[in-house]
Formats: structure tokens, C-alpha cells, sequence
């Protein structure tokens, strides 16, 4: 639990720079969410819980000192070839190593009281993701969706350390005490608490053009002090309002709080598998109780998909964003009408252009308006064939999964 003091340290460096929380809003340590916004009074809506000047944000942009906005606040900087060699692809490498500094230099750090009240490094129960579990209860997420992130953001994890620390040997004099540990805790503080850069920071605040690029592609994360206390409660009620001109940016409610209440955030849209391998925790709503299914359609199939017009055309460029869905729960008893809207938009017509046939495929390419999802009767159209197969299909690859699950939770006991 964090201290009081703490707390009180913490609110009152942030009232030094003019960013003071709402009068009638406090902290408090909540059994379950821990550290909380909760109101004193009744709030209306649109009333501003917290400001957060751009000067207290910690990110790659005070490592590289982008502006007087974002300083590195007597911080000795990095070696110029450190900087030079990750700020065009690798800027989150970066924010992660000035982290780290951060830490290291304790009470030196202008931000010492925001990490003071931090999950610290040795505190892996309060850093809560999976990545920070003992392997024995890891293994309760073998075979789920949540089990494969584990590993691939450990690896990334190592690689980005080695590949920084290769840069850093030898030019700094305590390089020694920028551990893979420190490295994954930092990671994991960014990955936990963070705000988008491009949702957060105005473009015209940022001085260099490849920097304008980042921050508009997210290709770093930023960590404002104070008003990520903000815990998600699945329902977005929460409004983020970048201002230039004042210099901060402010949080905002959408709704009335009554007195009492805890003042929630909003993380996004996403399912339980989602919250538990990136903040630690689920959300007890069944519609959220979705997994992730990516398909891998041959060059042929992805070309008859995309000419479809109810195909998006955002994520072309991103083919493993374009070909993954979620199936959820239906509410609904299953019928033949109702089965279909337990998976995301695009799954069926996919499997179809994966599974069509000559005709099936000269049919898809003379109609690009036909979607199965919305025709009234699609097991008795052009593409019925298709569809049953892909049914079929989908159905044994779902049974194969729940069996594997089964019997891992039997092997578990």
C-alpha cells in the first residue's frame, strides 16, 4: 500500500507547477483498484478532475530535451550515438533507458515523487501482469489468449535491453546498473500507466518533423504524473483535452460522480484478455469475455477480401491487425440467424474468400456489395456452401481449443 505522505508528496509537487488536483476530489487506497480518484462532493458533468502540465510528463521526448515543454530536467544526457542510432525506429527504447535513469538517480530525480509512489521493481504483486507472475500460476494461462504475449513481450523485452545496453557499454560510467529487471520494470510502468502520444500530445508543440512522426504513429508512450491514478472501469466516461496554448493536458468527466464514488479513466475498448496481459486484471462482464482469432489467407483469398467494399480500408498495411477477430458469447439462444453476430465484422466473409471455389470466387469478384453478414438469408444464397464449410471449420478449430484448455485445467487440478 502506498504511504500517505507519499501521496501527500506527490500532489503537493504537482500543485507547484500549477497543476493542482480538483479541491473536492482526493486520493484514497481502494482494496481492489488500489491507488483511486474518489469525490468529496456530487460532480457534474464535464468537471475537470486533474490538469497535468506537459512539463511534469515523462518520456522519450525529455531523454532527447525536445523543448522547453519537455526538458530533461537536469538529466545527464545520453551519449549522442545511444540517441542517434534508435530515435528513427526505436524512440520507445529510449523513453524506457530515461526511465530507468530516472530510477536510478532516486531522490536526485526531478521526478522522485511520482516514482516514489510507483510499483517499485521488487515489488513484482503490485506490477501485476502475467510477465511478473511465478511460472507456476502462468501456467493457468496455457492454451488461452493471454499465454502467447507473455512470451513474445518478454522476448521483445530482452532484445530491446541487449540492443540498448550494446549502445551504452563502455560510454557511460555506471551502464552496469541498467539491469534486464530495471529494464522490464520500466517497460512494464510505460505499458501499464501510459497515455498515447498521439491522443495527448498537439503536434504543434513538437519542434522536429521525424519527432511529429512518432508521436503521430504512437511510437513511444508518455506518463503524466498524478492523472494516471485514473483506474478503467470498462465504461468511457472519461474525456482527455490536450491544450496547447495553457501547456497541459486535462482530464474530464463525462458523467456525474456522486459523493463517495471512486472517478474512473478510460483505457479503450478492450476485452478481458486484453486488460489481464497488459494492466493485470479482468472486468466482470461476460461481453467482454472475447478471444482473438487471426486467420492467414492465402494472396488469392486477402485480394478477393479486399475487394469486397464492406472491407476496411485502414489496415491494408497492417495485415496482422486486417486478419484478426474476436468471438464472444451471444446473448441470444443460437440459431441460424443469430450465430453469425457472435464473431467481429469481416470473420465470415474472410473464411469465405479462403474456403470459396472457382464459382464462388467469380461471384465474390462480380458482386464486392454482397456481404454474408447482412443478407437475409445466407445459408440458402450463392455462397452458402462457403459458408457452411467455414462454419464447419471454425467450429472444430474452437472445440480443439477448448479441449486443450480442458485438459490443462485437469493437469492443473
Amino acid at each position: 500500500m502506498a504511504d500517505v505522505e507519499d501521496i501527500r508528496a506527490l500532489v503537493a509537487w504537482a500543485s507547484k507547477y500549477e497543476i493542482p488536483l480538483h479541491p473536492q476530489v482526493e486520493i484514497y487506497q481502494d482494496p481492489v483498484t488500489g491507488l483511486s480518484f474518489r469525490a468529496r462532493v456530487d460532480l457534474s458533468p464535464g468537471t475537470k478532475i486533474v490538469d497535468c502540465s506537459y512539463q511534469l510528463s515523462l518520456s522519450y521526448l525529455n531523454a532527447i530535451s525536445e523543448s522547453s515543454l519537455f526538458p530533461s530536467q537536469e538529466s545527464k544526457l545520453f551519449p549522442r550515438e545511444f540517441i542517434e542510432h534508435f530515435e528513427q525506429e526505436n524512440p520507445h527504447i529510449i523513453g524506457n533507458f530515461f526511465l530507468m535513469q530516472q530510477y536510478l538517480m532516486g531522490e536526485k530525480s526531478f521526478w522522485s515523487p511520482y516514482i516514489k509512489l510507483l510499483p517499485q521493481p521488487n515489488e513484482p504483486e503490485r506490477l501485476g501482469i502475467p510477465n511478473w507472475w511465478p511460472l507456476a500460476d502462468q501456467q493457468f494461462l496455457e492454451h488461452t489468449n493471454a499465454y502467447p504475449p507473455i512470451d513474445e513481450r518478454e522476448c521483445q523485452w530482452r532484445s530491446d535491453f541487449e540492443k540498448g545496453c550494446a549502445r551504452l557499454r563502455g560510454r557511460i560510467d555506471d551502464s552496469a546498473a541498467y539491469t534486464f529487471p530495471l529494464y522490464k520494470w520500466a517497460a512494464t510502468i510505460y505499458g501499464t500507466r501510459c497515455f498515447r502520444a498521439s491522443l495527448t500530445i498537439p503536434s504543434t508543440l513538437i519542434t522536429r518533423p521525424h519527432v511529429k512522426e512518432h508521436v503521430k504513429k504512437d511510437n513511444f508512450a508518455v506518463l503524466f504524473p498524478l492523472m494516471d491514478i485514473g483506474n478503467h472501469n470498462g465504461i468511457a466516461q472519461a474525456d482527455w483535452l490536450p491544450d496547447a496554448t495553457a501547456g497541459h493536458l486535462s482530464f474530464l468527466i463525462r458523467g456525474s460522480v456522486k459523493r463517495g464514488s471512486q472517478i474512473f479513466n478510460y483505457y479503450g475498448h478492450k476485452n478481458n484478455s486484453e486488460l489481464l496481459t497488459t494492466y493485470g486484471f479482468i472486468l466482470p462482464y461476460p461481453e467482454l469475455d472475447t478471444f482473438l482469432l487471426k486467420l492467414r489467407p492465402s494472396p488469392v483469398a486477402m485480394h478477393l477480401r479486399r475487394s469486397q467494399s464492406c472491407h476496411p480500408r485502414s489496415n491494408h498495411d497492417q495485415p496482422e491487425i486486417e486478419f484478426r477477430f474476436k468471438i464472444g458469447m451471444s446473448h441470444e439462444n443460437p440459431t441460424s440467424q443469430t450465430v453469425l453476430k457472435s464473431f467481429t465484422h469481416g470473420l465470415m466473409e474472410t473464411m469465405i474468400c479462403m474456403f470459396a471455389n472457382s464459382r464462388e470466387q467469380l461471384f465474390i469478384q462480380q458482386n464486392p456489395g454482397y456481404c454474408i453478414e447482412t443478407v437475409r438469408h445466407p445459408y440458402g444464397g450463392p455462397l452458402s456452401r462457403a459458408l457452411i464449410i467455414s462454419l464447419s471449420t471454425l467450429c472444430k478449430k474452437l472445440v480443439q481449443d477448448m479441449t486443450m484448455i480442458e485438459d490443462t485445467s485437469a493437469k492443473l487440478g
